[in-house]
């Protein structure tokens, strides 16, 4: 008797596909002892299929999967995708005091997760709050933890935007993410105490590079008000102005986009603190990388549309 084929099927992997299909043609007629060998030999055959189809069913069982927080936007901007995987460092610069920008700064993180990276985040904020941060991130998000997180001195003073309901909103997405179970770090890394601007961005570049360090494999992405992203700072900036964070970091080869609008309104300070009307104005496909309107000053720009002014976070009800 000749058996030709016994075709137990094939198992997707992670790894590929697996062909279950066992090696024969195999004469039965070369088994000349008794039945009853012939049948043990027969119980061994099967019990050795049967381990090995349960060892590759445990080596097809995908890594635990990470669901995305509920209602938030992980959606990738088109032409990010290669300066997220081909970098370790990508800044963004915004104009403070908006709805849009933190959402959007959220989205591009939430993307990179998605596409399997570790991120460590960076925001313009003071390095005294990264313990309170650090705390807030591990907690719930309700009430509690968020009162105690605006009643440091960074929100209840902050005015100029860093410290609005959407970036606060914006922190707590950040937090959602790591209790998703997505690898993600966040740090501040401006200045602290009453000398804090002095040589700021000097020192926030060398937090950056600290973080850089630290962590070999993950992906750094910053946020900052948009002249501390420049790649060069413009001749015609104002020689008190300070050379921009990327100066420090060429080495490294920093990616920068700044996040421009159309218009629309921002919490700002100038006389008065309060929103105040963008004037509206043309740009490229909204969501999506583009050239720089500034020449060798950014490595492109991404159009966030409209904006809409966001309040410090400090003022809302409860805080």
């Amino acid at each position: 008797m000749l058996i030709r084929t016994a075709e137990f099927g094939q198992i997707q992997t992670l790894g590929g596909t697996w062909d279950m299909r066992v090696p024969f043609p195999v004469d039965l007629a070369q088994y000349s002892c008794s039945a009853k060998t012939r049948t043990l030999d027969m119980k061994k055959r099967s019990i050795a299929v049967t381990i090995f189809t349960a060892f590759i069913a445990v080596l097809a069982v995908p890594t635990r999967a990470v669901n995305i927080p509920a209602g938030m936007d992980c959606s990738a901007i088109p032409r990010t995708t290669d300066y997220l995987r081909g970098h370790r460092i990508v800044m963004f610069g915004e104009g403070h005091g908006t709805k849009e920008s933190p959402a959007t700064f959220l989205r591009i993180v939430c993307a990179a997760l998605r596409q399997g990276a570790s991120v460590a985040v960076g925001l313009e904020m003071p390095v005294d709050l990264n313990e309170p941060l650090a705390t807030y991130l591990q907690s719930t998000g309700d009430l509690a933890a968020r009162t105690a997180l605006l009643r440091t001195e960074f929100w209840k003073q902050g005015q100029d935007g860093r410290a609005s309901v959407a970036m606060a909103d914006m922190i707590d997405g950040l937090r959602r993410l790591r209790q998703a179970g997505y690898s993600l770090e966040v740090f501040a890394m401006q200045g602290a105490g009453a000398d804090w601007h002095l040589r700021n961005d000097e020192k926030m570049a060398t937090r950056i590079r600290e973080a850089f360090n630290a962590a070999p494999t993950s992906l750094i992405l910053t946020l900052t008000g948009n002249v501390h992203s420049m790649k060069t700072k413009p001749e015609w900036f104002p020689a008190e102005v300070p050379a921009p964070i990327p100066t420090y970091l060429k080495d490294l080869a920093p990616v920068t986009f700044d996040l421009t609008s159309t218009g629309g309104s921002a919490w700002s300070c100038q006389k008065e603190c309060g929103p105040r009307a963008e004037s509206v104005r043309s740009g490229p496909d909204e969501f999506v990388v583009a050239a720089s309107g500034m020449g060798d000053a950014y490595t492109g720009q991404i159009n966030i549309g409209k904006t809409t002014a966001s309040p410090p976070a400090a003022a809302e009800p409860h805080y």
